[in-house]
């Protein structure tokens, strides 16, 4: 290997639990199935009925996560933000192969993310448990979504099998850890820590210069990027609490004052309300007593059907702007719609 590192030095990692069907790996918003929520009336409802019913009530809703995440030449590991060993795939590409993403935000040992869907080359490879495999090849679908791809099944710790993996790709292999990798000159991986940091900020300062938007900090949560995530969950859970309050008004035989049950229920949760400040006064546990629980439950389900329409709908508009964007093809829109 060169003295100095360059991108055919380094490989992206990512530990998932979802398979990168048609090769495409997504960024997560209303084209992503909805997930189940606490009800907005979960206070209210743990004073009415026994806890172990509370998941009855629960309210499906969009989330988002506008960028996708790897390590470099090393296996994420458990921290206080996520817990990310045993998952059911490792994904590994080179980096070289995703270099001119446009997409490509952040190079860091820890964290490497970018911030548009991936479409990943022939030369990636998926990792799994053998266990892993073997439910794989069960499910027709599921098979077939392999061909193409470089598979590698293994035994034991996901850490060891990284390792390996990336050796007999000849990688460097770094140990990683929250924030980057870990200096123990008494093993391989700690003794090329420093070059590769090294690589990585020397590759990074090279594409600033050529003007791509490379983020200066090691912390994602310090990041333009994180703020702008952060922006869009509040849209969403807004969106999530007014829409759910306007359907339960329309549904309800009881009449509900919408706009202030909005406002509590906004106010409560620390966010913005000034759009209903004037909207009267209301009590949340009258409103709750007004419709009654089972009420309450069974238009909780209604709205779980039509959430799942709405996120329907945004797939497919996804699936053809996916289309457009040469990610997939017709002919694979074809078969998803004929498997389902």
């Amino acid at each position: 290997m060169e003295d100095s590192i360059t991108e055919e030095d380094l490989i992206l990692v990512r530990s998932t639990d979802v398979f990168p069907k048609h090769r495409l790996i997504e960024t997560i918003d209303k084209h992503t199935m909805p997930e189940p929520m606490p009800s907005y009336f979960a206070k209210e409802l743990k004073e009415r009925i026994d806890s172990k019913e509370l998941s009855q009530y629960d309210v499906l809703d969009f989330i988002n996560r506008r960028t996708i995440h790897w390590t470099l030449n090393g296996l994420v590991g458990d921290h206080q933000y996520g817990k990310f060993s045993n998952r059911k795939y490792i994904i590994v590409e080179p980096l070289e192969e995703q270099i001119q993403n446009e997409g490509l935000l952040s190079l860091n040992e820890a964290d490497t993310y970018f911030e548009q869907d991936m479409k990943l080359s022939p030369r990636a490879t998926i990792l799994m448990p053998i266990e892993q495999y073997g439910e794989v090849l069960k499910d027709s679908t599921s098979k077939k979504q392999l061909e193409g791809f470089d598979i590698a099944v293994y035994t034991g710790e996901d850490y060891i099998a990284t390792k390996m993996l990336l050796n007999d790709k000849e990688y460097i292999f770094g140990d990683i850890g929250t924030w980057g990798y870990i200096t123990n000159r008494n093993t391989d991986a700690g003794i090329y820590a420093d070059k590769l940091e090294e690589g990585i900020e020397n590759i990074s300062e090279r594409l600033r210069e050529e003007g791509r938007p490379i983020e200066d900090t090691k912390i994602h949560r310090n990041s333009k990027s994180y703020a702008k995530d952060n922006e869009r969950r509040y849209t969403l859970y807004v969106e999530g609490i007014e829409r759910f309050v306007d359907f339960l008004a329309d549904k309800s035989d009881e009449e509900i004052p919408g706009e202030s049950v909005k406002r509590e229920l906004l106010r409560r949760e620390g966010l913005d309300y000034k759009q209903y400040a004037s909207a009267p006064e209301v009590s949340l546990e009258e409103v709750v007593d007004s419709i009654g629980v089972e009420e309450l439950k069974e238009i909780t389900k209604e709205y779980n059907e039509y959430m799942l329409e709405l996120y329907r709908e945004e797939r497919k508009k996804k699936d053809k702007e996916n289309v457009e964007k040469g990610l997939i093809t017709e002919d694979e829109l074809e078969e998803d719609h004929i498997e389902k």
